[in-house]
């Protein structure tokens, strides 16, 4: 059973080697929501990508899981947007 430091650890290593469809792809089967450093490589794979739309509703669903969004975080969304 995958933990959220082997989800992170995996988006992260993708998210490096510059593969945002991969990240997003991980991001998908995160069991918990609520992860800071997996919304923002989330967030950040979307802005690579130009998600805009997929960044505003991960933003909406970090905000939902009560997560504080980050600098990092935050600047990922508008980058997408």
């Amino acid at each position: 059973l995958a933990t959220m430091v082997s989800y992170s650890a995996v988006m992260t290593a993708c998210d490096r080697c510059e593969q945002p469809h991969k990240v997003l792809e991980c991001w998908k089967t995160v069991p918990a929501k609520d992860n800071a450093v997996a919304c923002s490589l989330a967030l950040r794979a979307c802005e690579m990508s130009l998600f805009w739309s997929a960044a505003m509703r991960l933003f909406q669903e970090s905000l939902q899981a009560l997560l504080q969004p980050d600098a990092e975080c935050l600047g990922a969304a508008i980058g997408a947007s």
